[in-house]
């Protein structure tokens, strides 16, 4: 079975092995780079057998050891396991393998009649120096967020590409083979942050103290507009309010629109895809709100 990158595909989850396997048909391969005249170095750089093309914005050590789609494969079959009988799943290739998979809609968490929760897996394995990560999460299609709690720490893996990598691999796999029980977990902290309430403007100075400065100043108030504005729009949609100029929010309408407005709003800094833009916006400030609304 085949499937289109960039793309989401429904299909049996024990076909998830079988589709990662056809969407990456290359291997990436290191190899030394050489310096003037042929001049032999202990710099290394990676390149995909199919077209010759470099993968990866910077040169690796000798040491640095591959991750290969047989490893993506085996990881994303067992994350699987958690979201049922039938999965979607979307495959895409930016300086390494990058796949997200999600449930079938019975799979869904309704928190009201305008409001589902998807719980998404999402891995990311890169050849530019950085780590191979895999996150439990959530997509919100009401604030339109992709949302990864730091404090279920059970979701979240991250690997080093050195030498024990396979060791390392097998232990996420045996740990994502369970990661139903995540899940279960973070349906229990959604419920609890939807059936509690917040004064918006009092956390928000909380979370964010305003700097006794003119720059200061404008950004806080620039962060609590957005902020508001997203609030607004969001209980408007969900039927909790008329979204005129709320006093209070629940615990969860407040945390999903600051993660919204620094995953949508605020200043790209640097991340230039999706995933990019996803995972700098759950550190911080972020995840300092979880913490606070989630007690």
């Amino acid at each position: 079975m085949m499937i289109s990158k960039n793309s989401m595909t429904t299909i049996d989850k024990n076909q998830v092995k079988q589709v990662i396997e056809q969407a990456y048909p290359f291997t990436v391969d290191k190899f030394p780079l050489s310096g003037p005249d042929g001049m032999r170095t202990d710099i290394y750089a990676y390149f995909r057998s199919d077209n010759g093309e470099m993968v990866g914005n910077k040169s690796v050590k000798k040491r640095h050891t591959p991750h290969t789609v047989q490893h993506i494969s085996d990881v994303c079959q067992a994350a699987s396991h958690a979201f049922g009988d039938r999965v979607n799943i979307k495959t895409d290739f930016h300086h390494g393998h990058i796949v997200t998979i999600t449930p079938e809609m019975a799979e869904m968490k309704r928190l009201n009649e305008a409001e589902q929760l998807c719980p998404i897996m999402m891995l990311r394995a890169s050849f530019d120096g950085k780590a191979l990560l895999t996150n439990l999460g959530l997509w919100n299609p009401v604030c339109k967020n992709q949302e990864l709690f730091e404090s279920v720490k059970e979701c979240k893996a991250t690997i080093r590409h050195t030498s024990n990598i396979d060791f390392k691999m097998e232990n996420l796999i045996r740990k994502l083979s369970a990661l139903r029980q995540s899940w279960c977990t973070l349906d229990s902290m959604i419920d609890h942050m939807n059936g509690q309430t917040t004064h918006i403007d009092d956390f928000i100075a909380e979370l964010f103290p305003k700097k006794d400065s003119k720059k200061g100043e404008t950004m806080f108030n620039n962060r609590k507009s957005g902020i508001r504005a997203r609030i607004e729009r969001e209980q408007r949609l969900t039927g909790e309010g008329n979204g005129l100029n709320p006093t209070y929010a629940t615990n969860w309408r407040i945390y999903n629109a600051i993660q919204g407005y620094f995953q949508h709003d605020s200043s790209r800094n640097g991340s230039t895809t999706d995933i990019e833009r996803i995972l700098s916006s759950n550190s911080g400030d972020t995840v300092k709100a979880f913490n606070l609304l989630s007690v």
